[in-house]
């Protein structure tokens, strides 16, 4: 059993990817193994943590740190809770027996991770689900220490300061650093960008790309890695390693440096590899060496666990009722690849959101509060507030997010950078200085105010369907786009929640003549129960396929170009709902409604299942769109990519405006991201997902040149390779044996509106949840409502 308390572990706490991954492995379930994890998430601010819990707890900031003081005092028996769903929730614990829970943390405060200590350590966590053997060497900051290096700089006891991979003039809530880092008498910045720290320093030593260089790391104790340059270095820049060489007096590469410190510091550690080169090589190779790793072992210290309680429990006595949560967003983080447009244009997983951060705030409390100005998001035109922290203020558009207490404003840091040096990247507001010093801690949680402002602004957000419920004329309706079950129901019934589609392929008639398919029939199967939403594939997607980011003011439009994107559907109860997250990509119809309707034959189906486009045929017209059922097909509406233009500056002269004000690829060190196996489409075409179809062929020519039949597994598709949690599943039908063909007759697996027949190639399969509770539905329309 998993309780987080504010912990985005699928997000972006500690290591997401690596938790995502082992997260699905005790959430897959099938006829032979109907058992998975139990989930409880207790949260204040909405993540994909929390939407993918069994049970998800929403609380008050506030409510957050003091859960931690009441699961302690439940499960050893000192006192009691005061929420009710807060003390089931620890009863839980109790009865998960010893060794078989794990309570884990958010919060940034060395008070409450020494609760959250003492209540593993009295669940019997420790040696069971936490062990010391390979402990983390990330996430190594310290509050404090950025506290220190301010006052050094300012009373002169430090001189001198080097920044790498750091940019505390951007992500310190620190007041007067940027003024004390100019008070060194030596500052350098390894910066390989004009950061906003970069610009304050004497000297700007830029380091190479990580792609451009050797390096190693260890991220975990024993785990040993690799790092080999893939390209030439574009720029005058060199390895910070051998700047640091140079300055201390030593010759030779860093390269060689690498090489010797292995020999003589990890070699001996192992004993597969009886000679160090071979050993070498295959670090090189694999990119990764594990050897037997014992971190240093510890006991619990529960002395200062009574006077952590006390702290956090006064803490939360000033706190008030408005309150501010602060968080990291999946695409952006702290801000680091805040100049990165794919990421920004990736709408934010919880929101939909993409171009920026707002206040996220309970919805009926934004109705309430007059907040409510195009409740039919036509004009996707929002009311922007003044949110005030500690004398601190910053502004930005108000959006009501589903699940958020009434009294709780959400905004994500990473936002706010002045220094990319396009004016498009600067979006956003800096919500770093709202963080509040809490003893040696900066707290993202936080009293609060906010005052409703006379502006409004424009917010690209891509999803303003929330719910599968709704009232029709034949009274409330559940449609089937997503499907969903508890664990209890699916051990009794392997088709539990997809129960209709037995009826469906029952019915199923057509006048569509049957398409052969005598070699491949590719197909894919997505795992509900695994997919988090984090987005992944959406910008694996993007960069195998060359799909333009066309910036906010296009996204507002509605004409973002992803090929790939993560529909998120609200269900269950009105304040706290349940929430499916679907990636949504061309289904590849057997029986394609497109197909039939394109006056130039450029949308056609393949011999091997696909749906495909003949880009150079295509004139717009945009009947496929229409037909579509699943709105998955999207139209290029200018020359992003400088397909059709002869003049480098700008696209075709209809597009001048449009080529130097947005984020295209005109240049030809931006073109350098393209490419080279996937055509780049002009203006005026349909686009949409090809299977990687460039990625079949290679796989084909693979096979051919080996002499041999492709393999399951051997034809892989960008998204299927960026999902963490191992969601999607693809491969060739025909082959009986793969693991895709399995699935596809799998009773868990359904088709999106299947019983139109348009025989999609991409299924999916029922989510899954660890509880008893029976499902509620509600019409979830805050917006509406008088």
């Amino acid at each position: 059993m998993i309780l987080s308390v504010g912990a985005d572990f699928l997000g972006t706490w500690v290591s997401p990817v690596e938790f995502s991954a082992d997260y699905s492995t005790n959430r897959k379930v099938s006829k032979d193994k109907a058992e998975m994890s139990r989930h409880i998430q207790i949260e204040s601010m909405p993540s994909i943590t929390g939407y993918k819990a069994d049970t998800r707890i929403s609380v008050k900031p506030s409510e957050e740190l003091s859960s931690l003081v009441d699961i302690l005092n439940v499960v050893t028996g000192a006192g009691a809770a005061k929420n009710a769903k807060v003390a089931k929730a620890a009863e839980e614990l109790k009865s998960a027996g010893a060794g078989n829970a794990l309570v884990v943390c958010g919060v940034n405060s060395a008070d409450a991770q020494v609760i959250v200590n003492a209540i593993n350590n009295a669940l019997g966590s420790y040696g069971s689900t936490i062990t010391w053997d390979r402990p983390y060497n990330t996430k190594q900051g310290s509050d404090k220490a950025i506290v220190q290096l301010a006052e050094g700089l300012n009373n002169g006891s430090v001189k001198a300061v080097l920044f790498l991979d750091s940019n505390p003039a951007y992500s310190s809530p620190v007041k007067g650093l940027a003024e004390a880092i100019k008070k060194a008498e030596l500052s350098v910045s390894f910066a390989n960008r004009a950061d906003e720290t970069a610009q304050l320093c004497k000297y700007v030593c830029p380091d190479n790309h990580w792609l451009e260089s050797w390096n190693d790391l260890e991220p975990k104790a024993g785990v040993y890695n690799t790092v080999q340059p893939t390209i030439s270095k574009l720029f005058d820049t060199r390895p910070i390693q051998e700047t640091l060489l140079k300055w201390s007096g030593k010759s030779g590469s860093y390269y060689d440096f690498i090489q010797k410190y292995w020999e003589n510091n990890i070699y001996g550690k192992q004993t597969k590899y009886s000679g160090f080169w071979a050993f070498w090589d295959n670090a090189v190779h694999d990119g990764e060496i594990v050897v037997d790793a014992s971190g240093s072992a510890a006991s619990f210290d529960g002395a200062s666990v009574s006077a952590s309680v006390s702290n956090l429990s006064a803490y939360v006595a000033t706190l008030g009722d408005a309150q501010v949560r602060l968080y990291e967003s999946v695409a952006i983080g702290d801000g680091s690849w805040g100049d990165n447009p794919f990421l920004q244009e990736l709408p934010d997983s919880v929101s939909k959101v993409a171009w920026g951060n707002f206040i996220a705030v309970n919805p009926r409390w934004y109705v309430k509060n007059g907040y409510n100005i195009d409740p039919d998001f036509k004009e996707k035109r929002y009311a922007v507030a003044k949110l005030t922290v500690g004398g601190e203020s910053i502004e930005l558009p108000v959006v009501g997010v589903p699940g958020t207490p009434e009294g709780t404003f959400g905004v994500a840091l990473g936002y706010g950078r002045t220094s990319p040096n396009h004016s498009d990247l600067q979006v956003g507001a800096n919500a770093f200085k709202l963080l509040a010093k809490s003893g040696d801690s900066f707290n993202t949680i936080s009293k609060a105010s906010i005052a409703k402002t006379e502006a409004t602004d424009l917010v690209a957000i891509t999803q303003t369907h929330f719910n599968i419920t709704l009232q029709d004329l034949g009274g409330v309706k559940t449609r089937k786009t997503v499907k969903e079950t508890t664990l209890k129901e699916y051990a009794k019934n392997p088709a539990a929640g997809n129960e209709d589609r037995a009826h469906i392929m029952e019915e199923m008639v057509t006048l569509y003549y049957e398409h052969t398919k005598p070699g491949h029939h590719w197909t894919m199967v997505i795992d509900l129960n695994s997919c988090d939403g984090c987005g992944a594939c959406v910008v694996a997607c993007n960069v195998e396929n060359n799909v333009p980011v066309v910036g906010k003011d296009q996204v507002i439009r509605a004409r973002e170009m992803h090929w790939l994107r993560i529909d998120r559907y609200y269900t269950g109860e009105a304040d706290n709902p349940d929430v499916v997250f679907q990636p949504m990509l061309c289904q590849h119809c057997d029986n394609a409604p497109c197909e039939n309707v394109c006056p130039v034959a450029a949308t056609n189906h393949s011999s091997e299942g696909m749906n495909q486009m003949a880009y150079n045929r295509c004139i717009g017209t945009r009947y496929c769109a229409n037909n579509c059922p699943y709105k998955v097909r999207r139209f290029n509406w200018y020359d992003y990519q400088q397909a059709d233009a002869f003049d480098k500056r700008y696209g075709t002269s209809n597009d001048q405006n449009v080529a130097s004000e947005y984020l295209g690829l005109h240049e030809p060190l931006t073109r350098m991201v393209l490419n080279p196996d996937v055509t780049v489409r002009s203006r005026g075409v349909m686009e949409k997902c090809s299977f990687c179809a460039q990625r079949l062929q290679a796989a084909k020519l693979e096979a051919k040149k080996d002499g041999r039949l492709l393999a399951d597994g051997d034809a892989t598709v960008a998204c299927q390779t960026a999902c963490a949690s191992g969601a999607i599943v693809f491969g060739d039908r025909n082959d009986k044996t793969s693991a895709v063909a399995k699935l596809f007759s799998d009773e868990r697996t359904f088709g999106v509106i299947e019983e139109i027949h348009t025989m999609p190639n991409v299924l999916y399969q029922t989510q899954v949840r660890n509880r008893d509770e029976v499902k509620k539905y509600d019409i979830i329309d805050y917006y509406h409502e008088s």
